[in-house]
């Protein structure tokens, strides 16, 4: 990948490697080699920040197929906002109808995220499904306060642990490059809430096992997690 620099007058080029798909292994290893490439040059990096997308059923025709539930609709996205940080913060999923499927929305508390996802058009739902959704809405908003809260007592009470032992236990753990059993434990917990199974997160992150994980791709895995809904939610 080569980008024209005018100071200099020269192309300036950054390249990467590639892995091989399933089908089409040349064409796949190529395309993932151009991905990589472009990343190195800061394109498309805020879609790892995208949070783990949940479609509701009833918001989607299925139909089964060969033992199997597929759907032929097609979605896109109709609006998508960052932070400072090129983090996504919004984002908006329509079909190929036009009708809202997926909503994700920074709220005013930090580390939360709205939970009016997945909402087809409320103003044609009865008043039923309107109150139960909203029931739904509050559950959830609920437990995030409470993970929150326990997040936060947590991380209090670690602060104050000054054991040696505990220190040296945790820097020999950087050395090996892997992440430590306190961040395992906290990265379970997020999976377990969010329903997404740990093979996700490796196949999106091209790692094979989570002893393979880094601090910053746990940390992309975790905040990725965070902006997700709960499974009983979606």
């Amino acid at each position: 990948m080569e980008v024209w620099d005018k100071e200099k007058s020269q192309w300036i080029a950054k390249q990467d490697v590639g892995t091989t798909s399933y089908s089409e292994k040349e064409k796949g290893q190529a395309s993932d080699s151009f991905k990589r490439a472009c990343f190195n040059w800061g394109i498309g990096r805020e879609l790892y920040t995208a949070p783990f997308i949940w479609i509701n059923a009833e918001a989607v025709k299925i139909q089964k197929k060969d033992n199997k539930f597929v759907t032929s609709e097609k979605f896109s996205v109709e609006a998508i906002s960052y932070n400072e940080q090129r983090e996504i913060i919004e984002l908006v999923i329509v079909n190929g109808r036009g009708c809202k499927v997926y909503e994700m929305r920074q709220s005013i508390s930090a580390g939360q995220q709205s939970l009016s996802g997945q909402q087809n058009s409320m103003g044609q739902r009865s008043s039923a499904e309107q109150k139960s959704l909203a029931q739904r809405r509050s559950s959830a908003e609920q437990k995030n306060l409470a993970e929150q809260r326990s997040s936060m007592e947590q991380k209090n009470l670690t602060g104050q642990q000054s054991q040696t032992g505990q220190k040296a236990s945790v820097r020999q753990e950087e050395k090996k490059g892997g992440i430590t059993d306190m961040q395992r434990a906290t990265l379970q917990k997020e999976l377990e809430r969010t329903g997404v199974s740990i093979e996700t997160v490796l196949a999106r992150y091209k790692i094979q096992e989570i002893g393979e994980m880094t601090a910053d791709i746990y940390l992309k895995a975790l905040n990725s997690l965070k902006k997700s809904k709960t499974k009983e939610a979606a």
